[in-house]
């Protein structure tokens, strides 16, 4: 974590937590032959939109029978009752081969899991940042968006796709089948967008400079 100290003794100490700048540095490792794999990674809650992520990925399968494709949904169940009900559609629809369910990872691991992707999605209904986003498209994911808010901008910043409903996440992701490559060189693309934006870091010590001009006496 980085320690911004207020300037004036009398204000309490203000701590950030910016987003961890060693998700610029990742060598992608990817292995072009193997399925498809796509991540999810979030509280599971219905505000995260994971059920409706699901529902579009089983219309995408049935419409696309034979892909090579998988969805790995990671955090915490927030919601038992949510997650209850997605692990009854997945079992319902039998669709284990295709879904698998991952508990909260430590931050710390999450590099590793974004390694081993291919593609992020982002199932909120509303996301005013998206700082999984900006994370995931950091080690060479391609994205693909739902939510509303600042999160659609910045998926557009960064070559990935926005999707607004079930119909043009099925087209979108057969799409991208079609063309590994494809979205391996965008991927790539927004990997190298995200060095052009302002880290975390920046953006801290900006606010230190407003901090600065507005407290010092």
């Amino acid at each position: 974590r980085d320690v911004i100290r207020t300037f004036k003794p009398s204000l309490p100490q203000l701590v950030l937590s910016p987003g961890r700048s060693d998700f610029l540095d990742r060598k992608i490792e990817k292995d072009m032959h193997s399925a498809i794999r796509i991540l999810n990674l979030g509280s599971i809650q219905p505000n995260k939109g994971q059920l409706r992520l699901v529902h579009a990925f089983h219309s995408f399968l049935q419409h696309s029978p034979g892909a090579e494709v998988s969805l790995t949904l990671c955090g915490e169940k927030r919601d038992p009752r949510y997650f209850d009900s997605i692990n009854a559609y997945v079992d319902k629809h039998r669709l284990s081969s295709w879904v698998t369910f991952k508990d909260q990872v430590p931050h710390e691991q999450v590099s590793h899991l974004m390694k081993q992707a291919d593609i992020y999605v982002c199932s909120s209904i509303y996301e005013s940042y998206g700082l999984a986003i900006l994370e995931a498209a950091s080690s060479g994911l391609y994205i693909l968006n739902f939510a509303r808010g600042g999160a659609w901008d910045l998926a557009m910043t960064l070559a990935g796709s926005n999707v607004q409903g079930v119909e043009h996440f099925v087209s979108t992701l057969a799409t991208l089948c079609r063309d590994p490559h494809e979205f391996e060189m965008l991927g790539v693309r927004a990997r190298m967008e995200c060095a052009k934006m302002a880290t975390w870091d920046t953006k801290a010590r900006q606010l230190e400079d407003w901090l600065g001009t507005h407290f010092l006496e």
